[in-house]
């Protein structure tokens, strides 16, 4: 993250111009204090990724329910057939995985 914004000023300038912008509201008795920063705020690529992927994550469902309707349905039918190696595929690459992150 990067962060820019108005020239740095020194504390007494910065003391005497609150005190020019401070103002009393005559109806609730507080004061305010006005001040107008100009900052500019850049994420990086990685940090816009992440908030994607945040975003999608949270529309994906939880539970993909047409899958489970399939395979009940085929479980039913007695159609439903695991294939061995596709899921000790997906095991060694959920392995590999955890062990890179």
């Amino acid at each position: 993250m990067k962060i820019s914004g108005g020239k740095p000023i020194g504390l007494e300038a910065y003391l005497k111009g609150i005190e020019k912008n401070e103002k009393v509201d005559s109806n609730t008795k507080k004061t305010s204090v006005e001040t107008q920063l100009n900052e500019d705020v850049q994420f990086s690529d990685r940090a816009k990724n992440i908030k994607q992927v945040q975003q999608i994550l949270k529309t994906t469902p939880d539970i993909r329910q047409e899958k489970i309707d399939q395979i009940k349905s085929d479980l039913d039918k007695g159609t439903y057939s695991v294939e061995g190696k596709k899921i000790a595929d997906k095991m060694l690459k959920e392995a590999l995985i955890d062990l890179i992150l």
